[in-house]
């Protein structure tokens, strides 16, 4: 009970809520901004649907000017396909802002693992049980 007291006086009275941007739109889009919009420990200042990588570029620049966002989490499978937002992203990055895919963006948020990175898992543990069996018949 304390930890939670805690948290809640230090991100409320010290740190402020963190600004987040989401670029793209899947799947996890809508769960994860129901989630940020009633939580107080992160602020949506900006969503891009499905823009062009110039358009993105100039809003991610603009918002970065104004309002220093502090996490960038993108859901589109292309975002940094486009060499001259990759560097912007970068110089931003180092100057402290942060950038998630959606899917690391999840698994920190909601402190759980993706169904998409479980199975996969899964997969690779049946295979190695398989693997174990077949040498123990081996032998």
């Amino acid at each position: 009970m304390f930890q939670i007291a805690f948290r809640y006086i230090v991100i409320t009275g010290l740190v402020g809520r963190q600004r987040i941007m989401f670029v793209g739109e899947n799947g996890y889009t809508n769960d994860l901004l129901e989630s940020i919009k009633v939580d107080e420990q992160y602020k949506l200042i900006g969503f891009l649907k499905n823009e062009e990588s110039s358009t993105i570029e100039k809003t991610i620049t603009n918002l970065w000017k104004s309002k220093r966002m502090d996490i960038v989490v993108d859901f589109s499978e292309n975002l940094l396909s486009d060499a001259k937002l990759v560097d912007k992203l970068l110089e931003y990055k180092l100057e402290g802002m942060q950038y998630y895919n959606y899917l690391e963006f999840y698994e920190m948020y909601e402190r759980k693992i993706t169904n998409f990175r479980f199975k996969s898992r899964m997969v690779f543990l049946k295979k190695i049980q398989v693997l174990k069996f077949i040498i123990i018949v081996l032998i």
